[in-house]
């Protein structure tokens, strides 16, 4: 695999944090095989936490107001918020972001990578051009945005952890290999289980 990477030291990885369990492995495997691959690379995260981002990627410019400095607790904005979901209240990648120094974009794991969810991650991916990595991909949808399909077409490597979609004309077409989810490598050491011992009686 060969990338020429931005003088950046960053890559965006798509993922969730505090939401579903199964993405923070997922995120663990593949920064591992990452940073292998290119030498550590610092992570910026594209989170798609439902709490953080609206499912079909709107309410752009409600999500990128910024609270005023002296205001506390305004009323008003509490319950606009609640409601609204106003404010982008997460440290991650937003969709103002300035991504110039992001070297590489991952996109791993659930079936998340290819929805609407994630339309700001590809909209940073072209206008910085980013090269894309997806690792562990999981079922493709048959309804997907275009977008998703470009950001195939420009990917450097894909791989994928679903024995069904590798076996697909949509595999062969953009070249997706069958592998593990990258989740099997989060842990940084692997040791062999011998015995389990009982922690508590029924």
């Amino acid at each position: 695999m060969t990338v020429q990477l931005h003088s950046g030291r960053f890559a965006m990885y798509s993922a969730t944090r505090q939401w579903n369990p199964g993405d923070e492995f997922i995120l663990a495997g593949t920064r591992r095989i990452i940073d292998a691959a290119f030498g550590p690379l610092d992570p910026v995260l594209y989170d798609r936490n439902p709490d953080v981002r609206p499912a079909d990627g709107t309410t752009i410019g409600a999500r990128n107001l910024r609270r005023p400095l002296d205001e506390t607790a305004g009323a008003l904005y509490e319950r606009l918020s609640a409601h609204l979901r106003l404010g982008f209240s997460s440290n991650s990648v937003k969709f103002d972001s300035d991504l110039s120094s992001v070297s590489l974009a991952l996109m791993a794991g659930s079936p998340e990578w290819a929805s609407d969810r994630c339309w700001s991650f590809y909209d940073h991916v072209f206008r910085h051009r980013i090269p894309v990595i997806g690792l562990g991909l999981g079922s493709m949808p048959e309804e997907r945005p275009e977008f998703v399909d470009v950001a195939l077409g420009k990917a450097v490597a894909l791989t994928t952890r679903s024995r069904s979609l590798a076996q697909t004309p949509l595999a062969r077409r953009f070249d997706i290999a069958y592998l593990p989810c990258p989740a099997l490598l989060s842990a940084p050491t692997t040791r062999e289980v011998t015995s389990v011992t009982r922690a508590a009686s029924v």
